[in-house]
C-alpha cells in the first residue's frame, strides 16, 4: 500500500514571513470578518483603541491576516474619517479633499503628502516650544535669592546714606 502525504497546509492568517516586523511597532492582524486583533495585547481591539494608541504615539502596522497586505493607510484613513465625523471635526476641508481629486497626478501627489508632513511637523515643533515658553521659569535657590535681596538691601542703604 502506498503511503500519500497531504501537502502541508498553511496556517491561516499566517503566511510565511509576513510577521517580521520591527519590536517597536505593534502588529494588529485584521481579519475577513472586519475584526482587529492587537498581536501585543493578544486580543481583539477595535477602531476607538487604536485611535488612543496611535494618540500616545505608538506606531502600528495593520495587515490582512489571510494575505499579509499591508493595510496601515486605510485603517488610519478610516480612523481619521470616523474620528472627524463623531467629534465634528473640520480636519480635511471638502475643497481640499476636492484638489486631492482633481489633481491626482504623482507630482502633486508627492507634494501633498510632503507638505502635509511638513506642515505637521512644523506645528507640532511650534507647540513644543510654546509650551517650553509658557512655562514657568525653574524656582531659584533659596540661598540665592536671599544673597540677590542681600545686595539689593545693601545698595539701597548706599544710595540713602549718600
Amino acid at each position: 500500500m502506498r503511503r500519500t502525504t497531504k501537502p502541508k497546509r498553511a496556517q491561516r492568517g499566517r503566511p510565511p514571513g509576513r510577521e517580521r516586523t520591527d519590536p517597536g511597532v505593534t502588529l494588529i492582524k485584521k481579519y475577513g470578518n472586519r475584526r482587529l486583533y492587537d498581536t501585543r495585547r493578544s486580543r481583539y481591539v477595535t477602531l476607538d483603541e487604536m485611535l488612543e494608541v496611535i494618540a500616545a504615539g505608538e506606531e502600528i502596522r495593520v495587515v490582512d491576516a489571510k494575505t499579509g497586505e499591508d493595510l496601515t493607510k486605510r485603517v488610519v484613513t478610516k480612523i481619521i474619517f470616523l474620528e472627524e465625523q463623531k467629534r465634528n471635526l473640520d480636519l480635511l476641508p471638502l475643497e481640499f479633499l476636492r484638489k486631492l481629486v482633481q489633481h491626482r497626478d504623482d507630482s502633486l501627489r508627492e507634494f501633498y503628502q510632503r507638505y502635509l508632513a511638513l506642515s505637521l511637523e512644523v506645528y507640532q515643533t511650534s507647540q513644543e516650544k510654546m509650551r517650553e515658553l509658557a512655562a514657568p521659569p525653574p524656582p531659584v535657590p533659596v540661598s540665592e535669592e536671599l544673597a540677590e535681596l542681600k545686595a539689593r538691601i545693601a545698595n539701597l542703604e548706599a544710595r540713602v546714606k549718600r
